[in-house]
């Protein structure tokens, strides 16, 4: 198993399927349909101003906030632990560049392979995603295109799934990437 994270690491699997074994995916986009929030965020990102603004330590602070569905989890301590790396402007746009890091096509072509791939996936996603708000959607269709999926929808979570169901989404993956059959 690899990680490489959403969109970049499917990329990546599809291109080198003798490499991996297994693929988990979490709240992510995969096909080139976005919504208009999406759009929306990629052009802000890719915007100099924009970008500057959302990767800012307050932007940090308002796209986590955003991204959960229970905000209690917001805490000041998780808060500081996203703001830590992004402390240098090359941080910063390495965070912006990796939120818009595959172009349209990339989408295109994990659009047109998905269906392709003859390995155990195990989805796991927020109900409550205001990020991506169309991923139960997303992951209905993949499960669609790789009937050998397994999804696990987490009805009071948003896009951060680490941060608000860790409990949850820890033994889903370890139980996923233990030695064995699939589950």
């Amino acid at each position: 198993m690899h990680d490489l994270g959403g969109p970049i690491g499917v990329h990546w699997t599809l291109r080198n399927r003798d490499r991996v074994t297994r693929l988990a995916l979490l709240n992510t986009l995969l096909y080139p349909e976005f919504s208009e929030a999406v759009g929306e965020f990629v052009t802000a990102l890719s915007t100099p101003e924009s970008r500057d603004e959302l990767t800012s330590a307050a932007g940090l602070e308002q796209v986590m906030r955003l991204g959960l569905a229970d905000e209690s989890k917001a805490t000041d301590e998780v808060l500081s632990a996203v703001r830590e790396p992004f402390g240098s402007a090359d941080a910063r746009t390495a965070l912006a560049d990796a939120g818009i890091g595959l172009q349209f096509e990339g989408f295109q072509e994990i659009g047109a392979q998905l269906s392709s791939l003859d390995l155990p996936v195990r989805v796991v996603y927020g109900a409550q995603d205001r990020i991506l708000p169309d991923v139960a959607k997303t992951m209905a269709r993949v499960a669609a295109d790789l009937p050998q999926t397994v999804v696990t929808e987490l009805p009071g979570c948003g896009h951060f799934l680490q941060e608000e169901a860790a409990e949850e989404v820890a033994p889903l993956l370890a139980d996923f990437v233990a030695p064995g059959p699939s589950r």
